[in-house]
C-alpha cells in the first residue's frame, strides 16, 4: 500500500503541486477580500485643522510625573510630535532647529511630544544630537494621541490661547510649507 502510494506521489508530484499552490491562492485571495472589506469599514484617520480647538495635552514626563500642557495668552505654544526612529522626523530635524530658539526667543512655549513607549534616554540623546535645548517633552499614551489625533510623526503643530489650532504642518515640508511656516514663526528657512 505504502509503495503505492509513493508511486502515484512520485508520478503526479507537479499535479499535485499545482493544485497546493491553486489551493493555497485561492485561500488567500477569500482573506484578502474579507480583509478588503473590513477595511472598507474605516474612515481615514482625521486631522486636526486650523481653528480646531484642543484640550490640556495631559501625559507624562520623562520620569513618569503627571504633566498638563495648558495653553496660555503667550503667542502659540508649539506642539512637535516626534519620533527619534522616525525617518521623516530626521529630514524634519534640521529646520526644526532653526524653529526652536527664535519661537522660544519670542516667547513660544515649544513642547516636544513623543510616544510614551519612547526611552526618554533615547529621546534626551536624540535632542542633545541635534543640539535642541530648552523645550519641555511631553510622553502620550496611544490612547491619548489617538484623542489628539495624532496618527503620524511628523507634526508642528501651532496652538493659540484657549486651545485653538492656528497652524498645522503634518510631515516633512514642502517649498509651500517651509514658506508658510517661514512667515508663521517670523524666521529665514532658507529655501
Amino acid at each position: 500500500m505504502r509503495a503505492a502510494i509513493g508511486s502515484f506521489v512520485s508520478r503526479n508530484a507537479q499535479t499535485l503541486a499545482i493544485a497546493t499552490l491553486a489551493l493555497a491562492n485561492i485561500l488567500l485571495l477569500a482573506q484578502n477580500v474579507g480583509l478588503r472589506s473590513r477595511l472598507a469599514e474605516y474612515a481615514p484617520p482625521e486631522f486636526l485643522e486650523s481653528g480646531d480647538e484642543v484640550p490640556p495635552l495631559r501625559g507624562m514626563d520623562s520620569i513618569g510625573g503627571n504633566v498638563t500642557i495648558e495653553y496660555p495668552a503667550a503667542p502659540a505654544t508649539i506642539l512637535l510630535f516626534f519620533s527619534p526612529s522616525c525617518r521623516f522626523c530626521e529630514a524634519l530635524f534640521p529646520t526644526w532647529q532653526n524653529v526652536i530658539p527664535v519661537a522660544l526667543e519670542r516667547g513660544y512655549r515649544v513642547v516636544g511630544v513623543v510616544r510614551a513607549e519612547e526611552s526618554p534616554d533615547g529621546v534626551d540623546e536624540y535632542l542633545e544630537r541635534w543640539g535642541v535645548s530648552g523645550m519641555e517633552v511631553v510622553y502620550l499614551s496611544s490612547e491619548a494621541l489617538l484623542a489628539y489625533r495624532f496618527h503620524a510623526t511628523p507634526i508642528t503643530l501651532a496652538v493659540g490661547p484657549n486651545g485653538v489650532v492656528q497652524n498645522l504642518w503634518v510631515g516633512t515640508w514642502d517649498e509651500d510649507e517651509r514658506a508658510e511656516a517661514a512667515r508663521f514663526f517670523g524666521v529665514d528657512l532658507g529655501g
